[in-house]
């Protein structure tokens, strides 16, 4: 049943219909700057986010597991 799903599911990859909008925005901007223009990006300025230290966060969970050996094997 899963195979029948994904093969009614399944089409040919068709490049020409997929458009790069940010790689044509870049490349204006870039042309507008070599121009001497301070152009400002199209649609919203991304808002920062909090970084996960991700070695950080494992080695508070080894440390975690070292004080109670059942987290290991939870």
């Amino acid at each position: 049943m899963a195979m029948s799903l994904i093969d009614h599911l399944t089409e040919h990859f068709k490049p020409e219909a997929y458009h790069d909008t940010y790689r044509e925005e870049l490349d204006s901007m870039i042309k507008a700057k070599i121009k001497g223009l301070h152009p400002k990006p199209k649609g919203e300025t991304p808002h920062p986010t909090k970084s996960t230290d991700l070695m950080e966060l494992l080695k508070e969970s080894l440390e975690k597991a070292k004080h109670n050996p059942q987290v290991l094997h939870a």
